[in-house]
């Protein structure tokens, strides 16, 4: 009993990977010496969710970490929906960060270090699918029983 426990901790555990790089899927750029990596979870994004990303920079000449201040853009068709100049990235990892899409479409996370290389990373957000046929369903059927339970009521 207690195995079947550890491996279903195991796997639960798995199901959000979180590596060396930071969260699970990611990308990288190389922009003049320096490896940009962005890592994100989930694979898909959707819109209205939030979504985990992880930012971490390397000399590619040494591979280590950089360490510095860095500032993040994500816009989509030239207009600007998040803009900080407020994060740090040490040697020791990553920095993580959550945002939240609010609408479907092409956006850019542009990512630039103080010395001024940016690296701009492409990220595709799909739309939600709103079940409105469920929604529909499920108040005629509460309806039904709001009216059967009233019938029932009265003899």
């Amino acid at each position: 009993m207690k195995q079947k426990g550890i491996l279903l901790l195991i796997f639960l555990l798995s199901l959000t990977t979180i590596t060396a790089n930071g969260v699970g899927n990611y990308q990288e750029q190389t922009v003049n010496g320096i490896r940009f990596e962005l890592g994100r979870e989930p694979l898909l994004f959707e819109e209205g969710r939030p979504l985990t990303f992880s930012i971490s920079a390397h000399d590619t000449s040494t591979e280590m970490p950089m360490e510095g201040k860095f500032s993040i853009r994500i816009a989509k068709d030239q207009k600007i929906f998040f803009a900080s100049g407020d994060f740090y990235v040490k040697k020791t990892g990553p920095v993580f960060f959550l945002y939240t899409f609010p609408e479907h479409g092409a956006y850019e996370i542009l990512v630039r270090l103080e010395n001024g290389k940016e690296a701009v990373f492409p990220i595709t957000v799909v739309g939600r699918e709103r079940n409105v046929s469920l929604l529909f369903l499920t108040i005629v059927l509460l309806g039904i029983l709001f009216t059967l339970w009233k019938r029932q009521k009265r003899a």
